[in-house]
C-alpha cells in the first residue's frame, strides 16, 4: 500500500493515466476517466465550499447510475468519508444509519427523497444534494429520461423536505456547475484516514458501520489487481476488459469491483 499515500492518490493517478479512455456506460451514454476526474473535482470543490470539517461523513443514497462514481470520488478527493446507503432502506433503517454515522450531508436520487423527508428532522443532515435519473446522460436525452421516470413510470413519489434549522437542498448539476468555478483543495487524507463507513446488512440486529481506512481500500484494490491481472493478460490487454456491475454499488462486493475498474 505504500505505493500510494491515500486512496485519493490512487484515483487521481488512474484518472490522469486513463483520461481519454471510457470509464463507464449507462443507458448507452459513456463517461471517460477524464470526465469522471473533472466532474468529481467540481463536486468535491463544491462540498469543500460548504465548510465541512475534514473527515465529515457524507451519505450516498444512489442506485447504479453515473452519479455514484462521481459522488464517491468527489467525497474522497475532498477529504471526507463516504457512508454508502441502501436506496431501498425503510425510513426507520435510514434514520438509524444517518444518526449512527453522524452524516451531515447526503447525495440522494429524487426517487428516494420521500423516505429522507420522513426522518431528516431527526438526523444531523443539513445539506442535501438532489439528483434525478438523467442528470449525467446529456441535455436532451437526460431530460427525456428524467421526464419518463417522473411522469410516465411515476417512480418519484411526492415529497416535501423541511428546510428549517439550517437545512439546504441543492440540485446535483447545480453543485457541479458551481464547483467548476472553484478549485479543489488538496485533502489531508493519509492511509490511516477513514474512507468509508460501510454498513452491515443488520440481519441479526441493528446495522453496524464497519470502519474502512484508505489503507484498507488501497490494499484491497491492489490485491485484486494482482489476483486478476495474470489471468486476464492471457486473453489480451487488461485495459480493454469490461466489468459489469450487476450488484448494487453501495454493497462492498460491487464497490470493490468499481474501485478496481477505476484502477485499470
Amino acid at each position: 500500500t505504500e505505493k500510494f499515500q491515500s486512496l485519493n492518490q490512487l484515483l487521481e493517478d488512474s484518472f490522469k493515466k486513463n483520461s481519454a479512455k471510457p470509464f463507464s456506460v449507462c443507458m448507452d451514454r459513456w463517461m471517460s476517466y477524464g470526465q469522471l476526474d473533472e466532474l468529481s473535482s467540481s463536486l468535491g470543490a463544491w462540498l469543500q465550499g460548504l465548510g465541512l470539517e475534514p473527515g465529515s461523513r457524507i451519505a450516498i443514497m444512489l442506485p447504479n447510475i453515473p452519479q455514484f462514481a462521481v459522488t464517491m470520488s468527489a467525497i474522497l478527493r475532498a477529504g471526507y468519508t463516504c457512508v454508502n446507503v441502501n436506496p431501498l432502506y425503510t425510513a426507520r433503517e435510514l434514520e438509524h444509519q444517518l444518526k449512527d454515522s453522524g452524516a451531515t450531508s447526503i447525495v440522494i436520487l429524487e426517487n428516494f427523497a420521500c423516505t429522507l423527508a420522513e426522518v431528516i428532522e431527526r438526523t444531523p443532515v443539513k445539506n442535501v444534494v438532489m439528483t434525478s435519473m438523467g442528470d449525467l446522460l446529456g441535455f436532451w436525452y437526460g431530460h427525456w429520461i428524467t421526464f419518463a421516470v417522473r411522469h410516465l413510470a411515476k417512480l418519484v413519489p411526492a415529497y416535501k423536505l423541511p428546510l428549517g434549522d439550517g437545512r439546504a437542498v441543492t440540485a446535483f448539476n447545480t453543485a457541479i456547475s458551481e464547483g467548476s468555478r472553484m478549485a479543489l483543495k488538496p485533502a489531508r487524507n493519509n492511509l490511516d484516514s477513514i474512507a468509508f463507513l460501510q454498513y452491515t446488512g443488520g440481519t441479526t440486529g441493528l446495522s453496524k458501520g464497519a470502519v474502512l481506512t484508505h489503507r484498507n481500500i488501497v490494499a484491497a484494490v491492489l490485491q485484486a489487481e494482482e489476483w486478476f491481472t495474470p489471468a486476464l493478460k492471457r486473453i489480451g490487454d487488461v485495459s480493454n476488459t469490461n466489468n459489469i456491475a450487476a450488484l448494487p454499488l453501495y454493497h462492498i462486493f460491487a464497490l470493490t469491483l468499481c474501485l478496481l475498474n477505476m484502477r485499470w
